[in-house]
């Protein structure tokens, strides 16, 4: 029998971080804290060969780095999440455009906002949403978000812009991530600049995507599922890439809790879905799926002893 090699990388330290994304086009989009870099996921593709026939799995999908990276050196790769923010982050990033009908829908939408001035929002949000952003600023993000959902267009585009205008909420917001919390800070905004960093944030995407070369094609899919009981048992995977949750005590519903709020979930299924969440944040309370009869592979368990016993732990027998 061969055991598995459990090595140190330390020159991909670098890579463990999402500081990288910030500047990559489409990765940039909206990056979640505590990803990795795109440079890991083809560090790990040249390392296990990965080709054109392989199939990469993300059952923490994220922010999507692992997926749009896959599709970048052509590989198939499937993504699912518990957060339908972190669905609709990836399946925004993956998704296959037509760059001129976008730049017609944008001017579309331009027009439409321009010809309206809500003081106050028409849709319902909850208290958290109301207190970050105040007064005419939730009324100028909910009227560009009904604009959008006006536009004639797939849900595919729609979905497009509403990652733009979400993507600004944080330069606007009086509650602001503060490690794995919120914090209530003083700060000045008005509609009109809802509007130009909505605009700057169309502009960058469109722009990204003027420069990509990325193939087509439905190859590259993201859903909404728990990864404890993952509803595609068939297909064979040959790879999985993952940043799965670890006990940092960082609460994603709490960290995008305004963005999940506005654009989502109301603010008891946002409690929910913070409970059902894996051990991660001290209110995590996880309905586990049934688990009786469960064997650990082989190689699995060979791979954690070898892990426990650290660095100077034999690395291939044979027997």
């Amino acid at each position: 029998m061969r055991r598995l090699a459990v090595e140190e990388r330390n020159d991909w330290r670098w890579w463990v971080t999402p500081r990288p994304l910030a500047a990559k086009p489409i990765h940039r989009w909206y990056v979640f804290p505590h990803s990795f870099a795109s440079e890991l996921v083809y560090a790990l593709i040249e390392e296990w060969g990965l080709t054109s026939d392989d199939h990469i799995l993300d059952p923490f999908v994220g922010a999507g780095t692992t997926l749009l990276a896959a599709k970048e050196r052509g590989i198939a790769a499937t993504g699912y999440d518990l957060s339908p923010l972190a669905v609709l982050v990836t399946a925004v990033k993956i998704s296959n455009y037509d760059v001129e009908r976008l730049r017609d829908l944008w001017s579309q939408l331009r027009h439409r906002i321009g010809q309206t001035s809500s003081n106050r929002p028409l849709n319902t949000y909850p208290e958290l949403v109301q207190r970050a952003l105040p007064g005419k600023l939730l009324g100028a993000f909910d009227e560009i978000q009904r604009a959008i959902e006006r536009l004639e267009a797939t849900r595919d585009e729609r979905s497009f812009f509403s990652l733009a205008l979400l993507s600004t909420i944080r330069q606007h917001s009086r509650a602001a991530a503060n490690g794995g919390w919120l914090r209530w800070i003083e700060r000045q905004g008005s509609p009109e600049q809802v509007l130009a960093d909505f605009t700057d944030a169309t502009e960058l995407m469109l722009g990204d995507l003027n420069g990509s070369r990325l193939l087509g094609g439905a190859r590259w899919s993201v859903r909404r599922a728990d990864a404890r009981a993952l509803p595609d048992a068939g297909p064979a995977y040959s790879a999985v890439i993952t940043s799965p949750p670890y006990p940092n005590r960082h609460d994603y519903t709490r960290v995008f809790g305004v963005e999940l709020m506005f654009g989502f979930l109301d603010w008891e299924q946002t409690r929910q879905l913070r409970y059902q969440s894996f051990h991660s944040h001290p209110e995590a309370r996880p309905l586990r799926p049934e688990t009786s009869g469960y064997v650990r592979p082989r190689r699995l368990a060979e791979t954690v002893s070898q892990i426990r016993e650290g660095p100077g732990s034999p690395r291939d027998d044979d027997d």
